[in-house]
């Protein structure tokens, strides 16, 4: 896997409470480098923590976003914190 950010380039997509915003994260799995056949028809699994602080994990197509090859580090902080938020947020489920 390479070390890719993604930037939608329309936020028409992404609406949360009638307020757009562009949704930027990492590609989690490319379906054209893998030959794989994605459910959804679309090029990439992408990831990304929205403006309220929620873990979204969507689709996107290749004529939907822009990919930018960053730093090993800068994607594994991402990473991380997608994990990390993750993590909190299925802990907290639990222990209601």
């Amino acid at each position: 896997m390479k070390n890719e950010f993604f930037i939608d380039l329309e936020c028409n997509c992404n609406l949360h409470d009638e307020l757009p915003y562009f949704a930027a994260g990492i590609i989690e799995d490319d379906y054209r480098e893998n030959k794989k056949e994605s459910i959804s028809g679309k090029d990439y699994c992408v990831v990304f923590i929205d403006p309220w602080g929620d873990v979204c994990r969507e689709w996107r197509g290749i004529d939907e976003i822009k990919i930018i090859e960053v730093s090993h580090s800068a994607f594994e902080m991402l990473k991380t914190n997608i994990n990390m938020l993750e993590g909190a947020k299925n802990e907290k489920w639990f222990n209601l």
